[in-house]
């Protein structure tokens, strides 16, 4: 198993991403690239602000540009 986090969607995200719970098999588009990865599974819950320093706005210290954030996700097998 190996531990990882997404970090950072659009503030318009936050309500599927508070969606998300433990055991909720997920995949992650890359939107820059256009690649989908996966199959991971969620091991918590996804929120807003987990990290509210991730993305973090230059002008808005504590507030981040992607604030629709997830946690611990683990690759299914």
């Amino acid at each position: 198993m190996v531990p990882l986090c997404f970090r950072g969607l659009p503030p318009r995200y936050r309500d599927s991403v508070r969606q998300i719970t433990s055991g909720l098999p997920l995949f992650l588009y890359n939107y820059l690239t256009h690649q989908l990865h996966g199959v991971f599974e969620a091991v918590s819950f996804g929120g807003s602000n987990i990290d509210p320093f991730s993305w973090e706005e230059k002008k808005n210290p504590g507030e981040s540009h992607f604030p629709a954030q997830g946690n611990n996700l683990r690759i299914s097998r």
